[in-house]
């Protein structure tokens, strides 16, 4: 199997199985955001894994209504954010979380209709869309959840959260901008990320939360270490343009950064957030 059919794989895993379990974590944290993008994310998720195998013309028009429902989403993330007069940190993640699942949708119909992009390989198109779907969106959901269950906390939790969620707002961008625009950049941006998405882990599964369900906190447990050796890889992946080539390569990336991550990262906390969500866990005192 190529690096390409694993990385599509990848996307169509986050498209059918990851966002709709995000939407549904929004929605039982009482964020309503959009009962649209709840009810129609399924059908357009099956359309847009569809446009993967699908001609050009024909890929472009499947893969639209995964973007419109992004749309929806993004905009009333937004909506909510700048209705409010101060700008508290869990909406500003909630936008941001939005407005990257556009950003991969757009890159996403790109790769479906093999559009090209100047200066800007094939492959490199559809991992922005994985990227910005996983590093943006989803793990901005599991931000967003873990400051709602931190609450008010004075102590040295919720400063390590805000300056992770904040990291991973501003970080993450960089990181693919130095994909397609400087590659420096993807240095810069990648090393502030990975300790941010494991602070993240690490906060749901040992402090934001103590779920009544077993099967939850292993869940979350292992979500939490299942995060470190994917990040650091990924790290090192990018240290290439240091050091001029990859300690590793895009095969191996995708085996141990792209499986562990989808599954044990996200897809763990993901499905153990759902689960803590539903059995009424309550929050760890501080």
């Amino acid at each position: 199997m190529s690096s390409e059919t694993a990385i599509r794989g990848l996307a169509g895993f986050g498209i059918l199985v990851l966002v709709p379990l995000a939407l549904r974590l929004e929605e039982a944290a009482g964020d309503r955001l959009s009962e649209w993008a709840t009810r129609l994310v399924l059908p357009a998720g099956l359309l847009a894994v569809a446009a993967e195998l699908a001609d050009r013309p024909v890929a472009a028009v499947l893969a639209l209504p995964w973007c419109a429902v992004a749309a929806v989403r993004a905009v009333a993330g937004a909506g909510r954010a700048f209705a409010w007069r101060e700008r508290q940190l869990h909406l500003l993640c909630t936008a941001a979380a939005g407005l990257y699942w556009l950003v991969a949708a757009g890159w996403l119909v790109l790769s479906a209709a093999r559009i090209a992009v100047p200066g800007v390989p094939p492959i490199i198109v559809l991992l922005t869309s994985v990227h910005f779907h996983f590093t943006g969106y989803l793990s901005l959901v599991l931000t967003v959840e873990a400051g709602r269950r931190l609450g008010d906390d004075p102590g040295w939790t919720r400063r390590l959260y805000q300056t992770a969620a904040a990291t991973i707002v501003f970080a993450m961008p960089m990181v693919a901008a130095g994909f397609v625009l400087w590659p420096p950049l993807q240095v810069l941006g990648a090393v502030p990320l990975v300790l941010a998405e494991i602070a993240i882990a690490f906060i749901l599964a040992f402090e934001a939360v103590e779920p009544r369900s077993a099967l939850a906190r292993w869940l979350l447990w292992i979500s939490a270490f299942s995060s470190v050796a994917p990040m650091v890889l990924g790290a090192m992946f990018v240290t290439r343009v240091l050091f001029g080539a990859p300690p590793i390569s895009l095969a191996q990336m995708v085996l141990m950064h792209g499986v562990v991550n989808a599954f044990g990262f996200l897809g763990c906390a993901l499905l153990g957030c759902n689960l803590a969500a539903r059995d009424g866990s309550v929050l760890h005192s501080h």
